[in-house]
Order: structure tokens, then C-alpha cells, then sequence
């Protein structure tokens, strides 16, 4: 979803609008969405312009304010082929509970992507399926945070059980704690070291798309750090499996309409003669950092590919001949565990006066005083805090693991 676009106006106009616009693109990332609503109507009243509207909108229904979402959202104009659009009243309507009227928006800005990408270049799929490859389920991963290292650790274990024909794949750089390498392995993932070249020519958050290109693996899922794999997730997996098609795609929460989610598709590999060409075509240095860039490189170039041969596994919408997840008994169907829900939004923390930038140590250990995990977590604001799977906060909480922090 595109959020407030630069918009053109007078020089000076212009100039205030770009900075309002980078401010607004930083709060929004870090997930400061009232701070993101500030700029937002700041910037509406020097350019009344239906993309910063939008972005307005956006921003009242992450901060809960669903009902004044929508009436900004329904008086924006809008053209009959704005995929964008369609997302967010998707959303929007989500929030509200309006199911019905989520899913129209939902299928409209499927439908309108597919019209767009849908008949670009594609590649003819071979005759037959590969067999007996590795089967890998990959992951990016960078950085210390365990909002997504300590979800990679409980996604092997839970691959391990659900999915035991395949391995997690973890494609790191040296900003991965060795403590959570270690312990990957330990727990049956692989962890596979990305090169300076990889790094520096293709987005990290598309390194996992190059599971694509190892010739030793025959059928390949890519997955987000932060969402644990579950019961439903491994059913429509193993439906796949035996349906042989090519590519899987699944969606299971209102804000799911893309043709393709980056963290939520599988494929074999041969389908794209290689990978890491069509990501280096698409990928410019205007391109690297941007948000979502490895979904809007999917539905260019994977999916007029994909959808040759495809199963789709859909709870919300009605695109391309989905089917319903399977049902598995006694499996959670709350919206907080639809498939590709973030795990850790948990947040351990606490006050503490320290300048900002301040380096603490927070050690976890559990019942038997055997250490669990140990980051390094950054003062903000005269606060340390983190995210944790929600498994891991109830451990805290109950008293059964001790967090303890130092280095100050």
C-alpha cells in the first residue's frame, strides 16, 4: 500500500511536503502511528491531495480510530483501477468488522493487480514436477532483534513437528547474534552466510527468494522471521504438495491483497530459470530500501509465471480459484493467529533514565537457570524495550523465566 506520495506544488509547498513526507515514511516504519497521524494532517493542510488523505486514513485505523478511517477513506476520489485504494478500504473495513464489504475491496484490488502484471512475461513451465530435492522453508534474517530471532529458533522446532520433510533455511549476514546460529542449528535449521556481492545488489528482505536457484531443492517456501508456522499453515503445505502445481500462495487476514505476499508463497524450483537475475533486473539503487519491494518485484516477475499453475489457499477473498485452508480440528481461527501473523507483539521494556543510544543487556533465563537468549537493546526515549514471542512473555510473566537486565 502506498502510503503519502510527494506531491507537486510550488517550490516551497514542494519543499515542506518532502520533508513532511520522510518524517512521516520514518514514524509510520517504526510503528509510531500516532506521531505518523500528526504529519499526516499537518501535511493535509498545506496539500489537501487524496494520497496524504489516504495516508491520514490509514494511520486512524492502526491507532483504533477505525469508524473516522473509513468516512476520510469513502470521501477520497478514486478511479476504478486504484489497487491502493482498494487496499485500504480492505483494511479499513477489516477493522470494523465489516466482512462482506472488506472482501469486495479485497477482491477489487486483486482483480486490478492481476489486469496489470498478470499477462507480463512469464517463462513456460517444464513438463514435469522435480522430485527428490531438499524441501526448505527460507527465511531472511539480519540484524539482533528478537522480535525475529527468537521466532526463528521456535520456527524450526515447530517445522520440525508440522513439517517434517522440510528445513528451515536461515540466509543471514554476521549482524545475526552467534548465539541465534548456534542455536538454529542446533534445533535442525541451516543457516546460510550471505556473500558481500548478495548483500550489496540485492534487498535482504529478498534474499530468501534465492532458495529458488539451489538446484539441490525441489520445492521451496518462503516465510517472514516473525510468523510462526502453524497447524493450518502446514495443512494447505501438504495440500499443495499433492495437488502438483508448480507455485502456492495462501491469504488469511484482511490486509492480504497482493496476488503474491512475499512471506506467504511457495514454489519448485525450474519454474524461474533463475532467481537472482530477475531480482537484479528489477532491483535499482532507487528501488533497494524501499518498503515492500520484494512483494511489488513478485507480481511483476513471479507471478505471470505463477499463475500458470497454482493453488491458492484463501480464507478471505475470491481471486483465481481459491480454495479454503483445509480444516484441521481444534486449530485457533481468531484473526491474532491467521497464518503469517506476527508472533512477537509482546513488548518486555521498562523506564530508564539513560541518555538515548545507551547499550543494556537483557538475559533471559529459564526454570533451571539455564540461559535462553541474551540482546543487546538500545535506550529510547529514557526507555528500554523489546519485542518477544508472545510464548516467550508468558514465560515471563508467570515467573517460570527470569529477564533480568545489565550493562548499566
Amino acid at each position: 500500500m502506498l502510503l503519502f506520495d510527494r506531491q507537486p506544488n510550488t517550490a516551497n509547498k514542494s519543499a515542506q511536503i518532502d520533508a513532511l513526507f520522510e518524517a512521516h515514511q520514518s514514524a509510520f516504519a517504526k510503528g509510531d502511528y500516532e506521531q505518523a497521524l500528526k504529519i499526516a494532517k499537518q501535511a493535509r493542510t498545506i496539500v489537501n491531495a487524496p494520497a496524504i488523505a489516504r495516508s491520514e486514513a490509514l494511520c486512524l485505523t492502526r491507532v483504533g480510530r477505525a469508524q473516522e478511517a473509513y468516512d476520510l477513506a469513502r470521501s477520497v476520489t478514486a478511479s476504478h483501477d486504484d489497487e491502493d485504494y482498494f487496499d485500504l478500504l480492505a483494511d479499513i473495513c477489516g477493522a470494523l468488522g465489516k466482512a462482506e464489504e472488506s472482501a469486495d475491496y479485497g477482491n477489487a484490488a486483486l482483480a486490478v493487480r492481476d489486469r496489470k502484471f498478470g499477462n507480463g512475461p512469464y517463462y513456460a513451465l517444464p513438463e514435469a514436477l522435480p522430485d527428490g530435492g531438499k524441501k526448505i522453508i527460507a527465511f531472511s534474517l539480519f540484524g539482533a532483534n528478537p522480535r525475529y530471532c527468537e521466532v526463528a529458533i521456535l520456527n524450526c522446532e515447530s517445522a520440525s513437528q508440522l513439517l517434517p520433510q522440510w528445513q528451515c533455511r536461515f540466509y543471514c549476514d554476521e549482524t545475526v547474534p552467534g548465539h541465534v546460529q548456534r542455536r538454529i542449528a542446533e534445533t535442525g535449521g541451516e543457516v546460510v552466510l550471505v556473500d558481500d556481492e548478495t548483500r550489496k545488489t540485492i534487498p535482504a528482505l529478498m534474499w530468501r527468494f534465492l532458495a529458488a536457484d539451489d538446484s539441490s531443492v525441489s520445492h521451496f517456501l518462503m516465510r517472514d522471521a516473525d510468523s510462526l508456522i502453524g497447524e493450518r499453515e502446514a495443512a494447505a503445505v501438504n495440500a499443495w504438495i499433492d495437488s502438483g502445481k508448480w507455485f502456492h500462495v495462501m491469504r488469511d487476514y484482511h490486509t492480504h491483497t497482493e496476488v503474491m505476499l512475499a512471506g506467504m508463497w511457495g514454489g519448485c524450483h525450474g519454474a524461474i530459470p533463475s532467481m537472482r537475475e530477475e531480482i537484479l533486473k528489477y532491483v535499482t539503487p532507487e528501488l533497494f530500501g524501499k518498503r515492500y519491494v520484494d512483494q511489488h518485484f513478485l507480481r511483476k516477475h513471479v507471478w505471470p509465471t505463477a499463475r500458470q499453475s497454482v493453488l491458492s489457499h484463501d480464507s478471505k477473498f475470491k481471486f483465481f480459484n481459491n480454495e479454503p485452508f483445509p480444516h484441521v480440528p481444534g486449530a485457533s481461527l481468531d484473526a491474532r493467529h491467521h497464518v503469517g501473523a506476527n508472533l512477537s507483539t509482546y513488548i518486555i521494556g521498562g523506564p530508564l533514565d539513560m541518555p538515548d543510544d545507551t547499550p543494556v543487556t537483557l538475559s533471559i533465563t529459564d526454570q533451571n537457570g539455564e540461559s535462553v537468549c541474551e540482546y543487546v537493546i538500545p535506550v529510547r526515549n529514557k526507555r528500554w524495550d523489546s519485542p518477544f514471542p508472545n510464548v516467550h512473555a508468558r514465560k515471563i510473566e508467570s515467573g517460570e523465566w527470569i529477564a533480568k537486565l545489565s550493562g548499566f
